[in-house]
């Protein structure tokens, strides 16, 4: 389950940033943002003086290395 704000964070962090994708082929943005232990994924347009949001997604994971591995 995905909040509102938390969707919000991700095009907000976006376009302050500048972090983000351009799919040419369909003219919408991916962008990611990770303000805890949870990244979440939006994909989105632009639509006049708003965005469009055609899909949202998150994934919990941390990459833990091992002593002595590089």
């Amino acid at each position: 389950m995905i909040l509102t704000d938390d969707v919000g964070a991700v095009i907000g962090h976006a376009e302050a940033t500048g972090e983000k994708m351009l799919d040419p082929e369909t003219g919408r943005y991916i962008a990611r943002f990770r303000p805890g232990c949870v990244t979440y994924w939006v994909e989105y347009s632009a639509s006049g003086d708003h965005f469009v949001i055609h899909n949202a997604y998150s994934h919990r994971m941390q990459v833990v290395e091992e002593a002595g591995t590089q």
